[in-house]
């Protein structure tokens, strides 16, 4: 066996090429045999010493990966710096949140540190319990206790606040507060528990508990309402006989007043359909201008046969009919020519009684006048002659008609009544009636 080196890297092979058993060099690189020494093995000397480094041979290829080791143990957990960060289980904030333009969604309750609540653009809220919802609305620290909503609305001029105004361009005043607004440009002086709803309303200073509905409206009065503008043509229900103004005995109206009912300044209360009409009430006095007449009496009788009262020269004596038939009853009731009022308060009325009958003897004279509570006494107002027939001619038929005006309390009675000149018993009643009409109060 040879011992061989090689010049590239140094490394003693246990074969040499070319078969002899001496030292020599071989080129691993080439494959040449540098130099044979001829020196046999056997005469080696002693090793000498470890030549210097030679240079760094080029990187072989990589080997085969190894396999992946275990995974190692995990890290302790991080924190980040105190007070940076709003944990997600809630926290409380120590700056503004800026949102970025993005929503807020999902929220259950907001709840405010302070009792003033101001959501919106540029809103000016001092007042305490107070809420602002919209933009360049202004309060002043005295509006305390108020809801504003809407856009450019003013309360910084009141004085206690308490009110509730919603729209835009709304101003309110008040001096004690209690306000209700809604709308647009509506202004209420300091007139307090007002309410202003439409656009261009206006309440003035000092008016309190007024409304004003509409457009353009303005009311002065305290304890008024005003519905609409100058131009307001005319208030109706929404179809006919179903809205009422006011309720029978607990919320009835006062006065009404009206400057004309229709070209011709007339008015029609109730329409042929009604079965009744009642005007005014207890301890109360209404007054007409002129005779109040109606189309359906309110008490009404005619006699159906003919009769002949006895009469005694220039005395008077009630003349009731023997055989009657009523006609149409409303505050009264009836029994033989006898009108008995039974209304609850003291009322006017107009009555009017036709009558046909045949003269008794001749050249005597009839008085007819209207019987209150069966008395034959003339007075100066009430029972007093209403129509008189002088000269008669024997045997004549003759025609009248008088009315009268009566006052009459809870069941007073009216009847005819009537007198002659002499004392005859041949004055014939060939028809009678009497009819109630008019209701003057």
């Amino acid at each position: 066996m040879d011992i061989f080196g090689n010049n590239t890297n140094g490394v003693i092979s246990s074969s040499h090429p070319s078969g002899n058993n001496n030292i020599a060099l071989y080129d691993g690189v080439s494959g040449d045999i540098i130099k044979d020494s001829g020196i046999p093995i056997s005469s080696i000397g002693a090793t000498g010493s470890i030549g210097a480094t030679g240079p760094q041979g080029n990187t072989g290829s990589q080997g085969i990966q190894g396999n992946t080791g275990s995974t190692g143990p995990i890290g302790a957990t991080g924190s980040f710096p105190a007070n940076t960060y709003l944990p997600l289980a809630g926290g409380t904030m120590s700056g503004i949140i800026n949102m970025g333009a993005n929503n807020i969604n999902n929220v259950s309750a907001i709840t405010t540190s302070t009792q003033v609540v101001n959501i919106g653009f540029t809103n000016t809220t001092a007042g305490v319990n107070s809420v602002s919802i919209g933009a360049l609305n202004s309060s002043g620290a005295s509006s305390g206790e108020s809801i504003i909503c809407g856009n450019n609305i003013n309360t910084s001029g009141s004085v206690n606040g308490q009110c509730i105004i919603y729209g835009n361009n709304n101003t309110d005043s008040n001096s004690a507060g209690g306000s209700f607004i809604y709308g647009l440009s509506n202004t209420n002086g300091t007139g307090q528990r007002n309410i202003l709803i439409g656009r261009n309303i206006t309440v003035p200073n000092g008016v309190n508990d007024a409304i004003c509905l509409g457009f353009s409206a303005s009311n002065s009065i305290s304890n008024s309402l005003v519905i609409g503008n100058a131009n307001q043509a005319n208030i109706r229900p929404g179809s006919n006989g179903i809205c009422n103004l006011g309720i029978l005995s607990t919320n009835q109206f006062n006065n009404l007043f009206a400057q004309s009912f229709d070209s011709s300044g007339a008015i029609t209360i109730a329409p042929t359909s009604a079965t009744s009409l009642d005007l005014g009430r207890s301890a109360i006095n209404t007054t007409i201008n002129g005779i109040a007449i109606t189309t359906i009496p309110y008490g009404s009788w005619y006699s159906v046969t003919n009769y002949s009262p006895v009469f005694t020269a220039n005395i008077n004596r009630l003349t009731p009919p023997t055989t009657v038939s009523s006609g149409l009853l409303s505050l009264f009731s009836h029994s033989l020519g006898v009108l008995t009022y039974t209304g609850t308060r003291t009322r006017t009325f107009m009555v009017d009684y036709n009558i046909t009958f045949t003269s008794g003897p001749s050249t005597s004279s009839m008085t007819f006048f209207n019987s209150i509570n069966a008395s034959t006494t003339l007075g100066t107002t009430q029972s007093v002659i209403k129509y008189q027939v002088t000269a008669i001619n024997n045997a004549n038929q003759i025609a009248v008609h008088f009315s009268d005006i009566i006052s009459l309390n809870t069941n007073d009675t009216i009847q005819l009544a009537g007198a002659s000149a002499l004392t005859t018993s041949a004055v014939v009643y060939n028809f009678i009636s009497c009819n109630i009409r008019g209701l003057l109060n």
